[in-house]
């Protein structure tokens, strides 16, 4: 359910939300907290490029895009950020046209990594009208050779198995928008040992819930702020 309060949420969806408070009550869900309380240093801060971000904000009426304009610089900072402290390759679930996909596999090609690019680009599927493959592949062309394709669905469990098998610095999540979607595909990166990004939390909160939820499983602090769309997970370091 997007966009709408916990209220209209539990009368809409009372066994998630029965499932959702039960976790809560158990100490299940870690709680949030902003970029100003995550304890990073100021240098890591600027990463996140709130302050233009919150210009674009402050003239912005659509909930989809609000929060999302320098999404993409933030996802490369942190993906070389992560890069830059821990082994391991990068991955990304769910590339749709590959915009991202681009930054991530030149951030792997200048770090000496790998990206995993992980979705079925399934016609039909969530927004996909069948163009979206190729623009994908033109996307990445530049670096083709530093990017590993599967077009799978990141929820098949051969897939869940060769994901843990390789190490991760970087993972950003934007696979299927369900609540068990999103936990099992950020569960499946759990072993990332930088930052764990998920996309589309500030409007959905089953992928909120998913968020804070593996946050703590993992006893790793979640910053979800009201400036930006995406969360993140912060290494066990911070």
């Amino acid at each position: 359910m997007k966009h709408s309060s916990p209220l209209v949420y539990s009368l809409r969806h009372p066994g998630k939300a029965l499932w959702k408070l039960s976790r809560h009550l158990a100490g299940g869900v870690a709680k949030p907290r902003t970029v100003a309380e995550s304890g990073l240093d100021q240098k890591t801060i600027a990463l996140f490029c709130l302050e233009e971000q919150r210009k674009f904000n402050a003239t912005c009426d659509n909930m989809y895009t609000f929060g999302g304009s320098l999404q993409r610089q933030r996802l490369e900072n942190f993906a070389r950020w992560s890069a830059s402290r821990h082994p391991g390759d990068l991955v990304e679930i769910g590339a749709y046209r590959g915009e991202t996909s681009r930054r991530l596999a030149q951030v792997a090609a200048e770090t000496g990594r790998r990206l995993i690019v992980i979705d079925p680009w399934m016609t039909g599927g969530q927004d996909c009208d069948g163009t979206e493959y190729q623009q994908f592949l033109d996307n990445i062309a530049p670096y083709q050779q530093h990017v590993d394709v599967w077009r799978k669905s990141s929820q098949e469990p051969d897939v869940i198995s060769e994901i843990k098998k390789r190490p991760l610095c970087f993972a950003f999540v934007d696979g299927l928008h369900t609540l068990k979607g999103a936990f099992s595909d950020t569960m499946a990166v759990a072993h990332t040992k930088g930052i764990i990004t998920a996309d589309d939390v500030r409007y959905n909160h089953d992928l909120a819930f998913a968020h804070n939820h593996a946050a703590a499983i993992l006893g790793r602090r979640s910053i979800i702020d009201p400036n930006m769309r995406e969360a993140y997970i912060l290494p066990t370091a911070y």
